[in-house]
């Protein structure tokens, strides 16, 4: 799915370059838990989250998220997106809230991301 398609689907802000409307995401993935995302990202995928801090932009480069969305009108600092550009990451924020938001996404064609469930697996 592009993330101008994810844009208009979640009545977001694109909070990064224009030139993110045209790239694409695979999955989504839903977190507020860094130890939850480095467990269970198995495949590159936006990421819906409320958590907002700069170690959410480094998780997301280490695990290859390919986008972050900040929910419930949560938007980043200034760093915080500089930081993302940096990476060349897209950033959208939403008003809904983060079960609201996946819901829309999935009804909109937005893949559930493969999950690790534990470690013993």
């Amino acid at each position: 799915m592009k993330i101008k398609k994810l844009l208009e689907i979640l009545d977001g802000e694109l909070l990064s370059d224009e030139k993110h409307l045209e790239y694409e995401v695979d999955y989504g993935l839903a977190s507020d838990l860094i130890s939850d995302l480095l467990m269970c990202a198995l495949y590159p995928a936006a990421l819906f989250t409320g958590l907002v801090n700069h170690q959410i932009v480094r998780v997301a480069e280490m695990i290859e998220l390919q986008a972050i969305i900040f929910v419930r009108g949560k938007k980043p600092r200034e760093e915080i997106l500089q930081m993302a550009a940096d990476h060349d990451m897209p950033v959208i924020c939403t008003e809904k809230s983060l079960y609201a938001a996946c819901g829309l996404a999935y009804q909109g064609g937005l893949e559930t991301s493969p999950i690790k469930l534990s470690i013993n697996e």
